[in-house]
Formats: structure tokens, C-alpha cells, sequence
């Protein structure tokens, strides 16, 4: 399994025939620099999602922290 978090990016695995990728909050650190995966909400996480959505197969795997209600994440359910 490969990470992805955009469409370019997905194209390419496409082009090489692997077809189930994971979208996972280390987007957090790696597209957005955060310091923790933690910070990452759940509309950042949809945009990566919907980027990488083109592949038969998607793994999204969410930061806990967006599951939660509070201050950070006022409204976690879509």
C-alpha cells in the first residue's frame, strides 16, 4: 500500500497499476508541516480524500482528534 494525497499523485500510482492507496493524517505533517498528525481536521482530510479518490481502492484513515467534539473541531460529522 502507497500514501497519497492528491490527484497528480494518484495519477502515478495509477500509471504503474497500483490501485488501493492510504490517505492517512500524516497529511498533516507532510503537505501542511505540521508537528503532530493531531492538528489536521476533518475538511482538510476530505479535500486529500476527494484529491485522491480516483483509485478503486482508498484506506482514509482520520486523526482521532476528528472523531471529537470541541473547540478545535466544532462539527467532526459529514
Amino acid at each position: 500500500m502507497v500514501t497519497t494525497y492528491d490527484y497528480p499523485s494518484t495519477m502515478h500510482l495509477d500509471m504503474v497499476g497500483i490501485n488501493i492507496c492510504l490517505v492517512g493524517d500524516s497529511a498533516s505533517m507532510v503537505v501542511h508541516g505540521q508537528d503532530t498528525t493531531l492538528s489536521i481536521t476533518l475538511d482538510e482530510m476530505l479535500v486529500h480524500y476527494i484529491g485522491a479518490s480516483s483509485l478503486v481502492v482508498l484506506n482514509a484513515r482520520f486523526s482521532w482528534e476528528t472523531y471529537r467534539l470541541g473547540p478545535m473541531n466544532p462539527a467532526p460529522i459529514r
